[in-house]
């Protein structure tokens, strides 16, 4: 499988990413089983696949274990990258989220540790993290820094007080507003871009033709993207996508990641999978290219949806609504008390 630097950090990752989220058990269903989230790890690892991506909230912990021990013995194949406890901006704050993710995933050192949510009220706060993330490389606990949910503006900032190797957005052919400043921003100043939701958490598989609803505490309930006012617009999109993959032989989510591959400046995309005949089949959609014509038709659809979307949907870098802020102090609280919980019981 290709690969492409991660920054300035040294490490290459690969173009396709194994996004670990829904093996933490929550958040995705009530089919998530452990023994198939390890088996699709490995599948992915015998595949090429080298960069994994899993965080501290996931699931409580529970996805950094799966990880964990799947990698087991195959360690230096990956770069396992992991985010900070959504919510978390103090200094032993930081310091206890990154020892708990390098003992549950029984590693010594991460290979690239992200800052997953910014603090969009208190840019100070954000600051803090990334100085201490810069003391954890130097002692050698980290290998590269990276951002979530970014913008320009924060970035031009932490920029001054760490190396930033990557950044991850939402990026889709449902999802483009990082096209008009992240991803340009990201070319000239030589950060990594890590897609997620390239397959807009499920809609660009083509399995949704109309109105569907997820149960409370589903990660897709307040996801835009299945907003009735927006369902019309993306199965437009999907049923481009579809018919292109028909003619290729590739199936529809194949398509719609190979098309964020071939954005100028992304580095990978982060695809998630329950099962491994899940990861199978999002590894099609690296070693082949969409060509002229089918790009165009991609995105001249996916545009015009965009355009449209701009006037409806906030304009950010996140496709959730009605989500608490987690930098809200009584959600704060709320966070690090169950945090603490959690950590006693394991």
């Amino acid at each position: 499988m290709e690969r492409r630097p991660l920054g300035e950090s040294g490490l290459d990752v690969s173009t396709v990413a194994l996004g670990c989220f829904a093996m933490g058990g929550k958040k995705w269903g009530g089919d998530v089983r452990d023994e198939d989230s390890i088996d699709a790890i490995r599948l992915a690892i015998d595949r090429g696949v080298n960069l994994l991506d899993t965080a501290a909230s996931y699931g409580a912990g529970h996805s950094e274990r799966i990880v964990g021990r799947a990698v087991r013995g195959s360690r230096e194949k990956v770069v396992l990258a992991s985010k900070i406890m959504v919510g978390f901006q103090d200094e032993d704050e930081v310091r206890m989220s990154l020892e708990d993710s390098l003992r549950k995933l029984d590693v010594d050192c991460i290979d690239l540790y992200q800052v997953h949510v910014p603090n969009r009220a208190d840019m100070d706060a954000n600051l803090r993290v990334l100085e201490q993330m810069e003391r954890f490389r130097g002692e050698g606990r980290i290998r590269a820094i990276g951002v979530s949910n970014f913008s320009t503006e924060q970035l031009d900032r932490g920029r001054q007080v760490a190396r930033i190797d990557s950044v991850q957005p939402p990026y889709s052919l449902l999802w483009r507003h990082v096209e008009m400043e992240l991803l340009p921003y990201c070319r000239r100043h030589g950060i990594a871009v890590l897609a997620y939701s390239p397959l807009g958490q499920g809609m660009l598989t083509g399995k949704y033709s109309g109105a569907v609803s997820f149960p409370e505490g589903d990660a897709r309930r307040p996801n835009l993207l299945f907003h009735p006012d927006n369902l019309d617009d993306s199965l437009a999109v999907v049923d481009v996508v579809s018919r292109i993959a028909r003619a290729r032989s590739r199936t529809t989510a194949q398509v719609a990641v190979r098309w964020v591959l071939q954005q100028a400046g992304v580095t990978s995309a982060l695809v998630g999978g329950k099962r491994p005949e899940q990861v199978e089949e999002n590894l099609g959609g690296d070693g082949w290219a969409l060509s002229e014509d089918e790009l165009q038709q991609l995105n001249r659809i996916s545009q015009q949806v965009h355009e449209r979307r701009t006037t409806t949907v906030p304009e950010n870098l996140m496709i959730w609504q009605d989500v608490p802020d987690p930098f809200d102090e009584p959600v704060r609280s709320r966070i690090r008390e169950q945090y603490l919980e959690s950590r006693a019981v394991t």
